[in-house]
C-alpha cells in the first residue's frame, strides 16, 4: 500500500524586480512517506519547485496581456489583498 506525502509547511517569500522578473525563496517542509536518500529527495523537490515558477511565471505573462484575465479582475477588484 502506498501512503500520500503530507505537506507540513510551505513559507515563500517572493521579490518583484521587474515586472517580468521574481527574486523567489520557498521553503517547504514534506513527508514523503518514502525511504530515499535525501540527495534524490532534492533533486526532486527542486525539480517540482522549477515546475511551480515555470507555470507561475507563464500566469503572471497572461495577466500583463490580457486586461480581461479573471485573475486580472479579481486582483483589480481587491487590491489590499493582492498589494
Amino acid at each position: 500500500a502506498f501512503d500520500r506525502m503530507k505537506i507540513l509547511a510551505l513559507n515563500a517569500k517572493i521579490e518583484f524586480i521587474q515586472p517580468d522578473a521574481q527574486h523567489c525563496k520557498i521553503i517547504v517542509a514534506i513527508d514523503l512517506r518514502i525511504r530515499l536518500p535525501q540527495s534524490i529527495l532534492d533533486f526532486m523537490l527542486k525539480r517540482l519547485v522549477g515546475i511551480f515558477l515555470i507555470l507561475w511565471r507563464r500566469q503572471s505573462r497572461r495577466l500583463d496581456r490580457d486586461p480581461q484575465c479573471p485573475h486580472r479582475k479579481a486582483m483589480d477588484s481587491d487590491p489590499d489583498f493582492y498589494q
